[in-house]
């Protein structure tokens, strides 16, 4: 191995030629951090360290840190962040891991099993283990929360501190994320989030899990939606005749199922559930009823019943459908695709 007298510098490393194919050389670096290396293969220059790791190693192996990019402009002012935000490393960033891990290595603690351990406390980590959570998922609009916290809570873009640790993010992080959305502007939105993250960080303070994570305190606990001055606003829509007019031609438009899904919805006034999930033997013409068994709601009871207005028996799904002979177990043949966009189902059930 080739160890310059000076060490690694960024015009060495540029200079260094890239080996053939199939073969590598390895370059170190010199002084405190010697125990850095700058592996060249036939397509890129990457940063790795020796050492014997962990309490029982033997003999030195090496630990990957990552691939070289040069240092630009911006990065040459004086900083407290040394991490790589884009997996790449400088020279710089590289050696600042290097005694970082050096310093775990001498007190026997492997970096590779340190560095999971940190992973598995990042803010990242933590949201993943609550959308896991059986309480979650029972929820009625589990799949539209989800969708939320993952596009505002854990996007590295929109959400600078996902990959924090847990302990390190006070209220001043979470102030600018609410405050970065709702001036966005989406208020309704950070009214939401704001929510969810008070959820969260609830979890994390579980007794279980806040020695885990090192969290001493809820740093959500004294935020609440009035200190960002969010108010939910109830959506009030009255549909005028002119309003039902273009409903009504929207779903002839849609054909079946959604179109006479939606049609019976206008007319006999239940959740759109009801008729996603609706059986033939809930339906009882002659009444012009609609029985919803107790199973189906979320605190089981007593079947529900709903009358249907006068007109809605002769909407398409129940007269057509009746006349065609074809008894089919659900009144509307769709599925839900992994998009969460339903689709037609064309399969019948005798």
């Amino acid at each position: 191995m080739r160890r310059p007298q000076n060490g690694l510098t960024d015009a060495l490393i540029k200079s260094l030629k890239l080996a053939p194919r199939g073969t590598v050389y390895d370059v170190g670096d010199a002084g405190e951090t010697k125990r850095l290396r700058l592996r060249v293969s036939s397509t890129s220059k990457r940063f790795y360290m020796s050492g014997r790791w962990g309490k029982r190693k033997s003999s030195a192996t090496l630990r990957a840190i990552g691939p070289y990019k040069l240092e630009s402009i911006d990065e040459l002012e004086p900083t407290d962040e040394l991490k790589s935000k884009d997996g790449y490393f400088t020279l710089r960033q590289a050696r600042e891991k290097a005694r970082e891990w050096d310093r775990k290595r001498k007190v026997g603690i492997d970096p590779k099993q340190a560095d999971a351990v940190e992973q598995r406390r990042t803010f990242a980590a933590l949201v993943q283990e609550y959308l896991k959570r059986p309480e979650f998922l029972i929820q009625r609009q589990a799949n539209k929360y989800k969708r939320e916290i993952e596009r505002e809570l854990t996007d590295e873009k929109r959400n600078p501190w996902v990959k924090k640790g847990v302990s390190e993010i006070d209220d001043g992080d979470i102030a600018s994320l609410v405050e970065a959305i709702r001036d966005r502007p989406a208020p309704s939105q950070a009214w939401h989030i704001m929510g969810h993250i008070r959820l969260i960080f609830k979890f994390a303070m579980r007794p279980v899990n806040r020695r885990r994570l090192g969290l001493e305190v809820n740093p959500a606990e004294h935020l609440d939606r009035d200190s960002f001055g969010l108010k939910k606003v109830r959506r009030q829509v009255l549909l005028d005749d002119e309003l039902l007019s273009a409903f009504w031609a929207a779903t002839m438009a849609l054909g079946y199922p959604f179109g006479p899904m939606y049609q019976l919805l206008c007319l006999g006034g239940q959740r759109i559930s009801n008729w996603q999930k609706a059986h033939w033997t809930w339906i009882n013409l002659a009444k012009r009823e609609l029985t919803i068994p107790g199973e189906f709601f979320q605190i089981e009871g007593a079947p529900h019943r709903q009358a249907f207005r006068q007109n809605a028996r002769d909407t398409q799904p129940v007269a057509s459908l009746c006349r065609s002979g074809k008894r089919r177990l659900f009144v509307f043949i769709y599925e839900r695709h992994h998009t969460n966009e339903l689709r037609l189902r064309g399969q019948e059930v005798a």
